[in-house]
């Protein structure tokens, strides 16, 4: 289990809810995007480069992108995976198969860096709030 603290999560929460949909959604978008960066980041960062090219191939396919999933007002998604060829076999160095162990590298590096990602939007949440001088 990871604990994690917030500080100040209160009142970026009030100083959100006084903007805009339009606003809010921007400034969300920007943490929740520096969130997945940090995500992918360490996720390359971990992921172990052998004597075979895949290993590589799989560092350089991490991406975060924007998901289409959710419309409504305060739900901002993105998502950190795995895109172009690499992606026929990302499942099998995560999970694994009946011919080799996975890794679950992309669980743990989630559960080690809880904390960092979730300090690194609050970061641009203030940021940004006080860019629009709302801090």
């Amino acid at each position: 289990m990871v604990n994690m603290k917030i500080e100040g999560g209160k009142h970026l929460v009030k100083q959100l809810k006084k903007l805009d949909a339009d606003l809010e959604k921007s400034i969300g978008d920007k943490a929740v995007a520096a969130g997945g960066r940090v995500y992918a980041k360490n996720v390359r960062k971990g992921i172990p480069v052998s004597g075979d090219g895949d290993a590589v191939v799989l560092k350089k396919s991490i991406a975060v992108k924007k998901a289409k999933r959710s419309k409504a007002r305060g739900i901002i998604q993105y998502a950190v995976g795995v895109v172009g060829g690499a992606r026929r076999y990302a499942h099998v160095f995560e999970f694994g198969s009946k011919y080799v162990t996975g890794t679950r590298h992309f669980t743990r590096t989630l559960d080690t860096s809880k904390q960092e990602i979730l300090d690194t939007m609050l970061k641009k949440l203030r940021d940004e709030l006080k860019k629009w001088g709302l801090s």
